[in-house]
């Protein structure tokens, strides 16, 4: 008999409810590999604050990680805290690994970019955005089962 907080493939969603994370993860491609000289005349640079492209970078994978969260997932329905949680946990665990796959990407493949450089740094700060994302993501669905248990 399979465990009750066992995480069931997500249902079938329709697009438009998974077009938000589509869209994001085309912008944050195209941020990571748009040539460096671009990005400089662009808007980045301009500011020329120390370490901006590092909260750039965690602001990029912490909406990376919520919204591919919320389009696969989804809110929860009504399950008891504990079960949204640890199915909670365990989607982010989901969604964290290949989404740190896509940052990895992102830093190997601005080596060959010009004028960009992939960076452990940059790698780090992903990841960083990455975690805040699943914990947002997790404390949504703790505020949202306690709201339905107590209105």
């Amino acid at each position: 008999m399979p465990s009750p907080l066992a995480l069931r493939a997500p249902s079938p969603k329709p697009v438009f409810a998974r077009a938000p994370a589509i869209l994001w993860t085309a912008v944050v491609l195209l941020a990571c590999w748009i040539p460096g000289g671009a990005v400089e005349a662009g808007s980045l640079d301009l500011f020329d604050v120390p370490g901006l492209d590092k909260v750039v970078h965690v602001v990029l994978f912490f909406l990376e990680s919520f919204l591919l969260l919320r389009a696969v997932h989804g809110v929860p329905s009504g399950r008891s805290l504990r079960d949204a949680l640890t199915t909670g946990r365990i989607a982010c665990r989901r969604v964290a690994v290949p989404t740190a796959g896509l940052a990895a990407l992102t830093e190997v493949v601005q080596l060959w970019v010009p004028h960009r450089d992939g960076s452990p740094a940059d790698f780090l700060a992903d990841l960083l955005g990455i975690l805040l994302g699943c914990a947002w993501y997790l404390r949504g669905r703790r505020d949202s089962l306690e709201e339905r248990a107590h209105p």
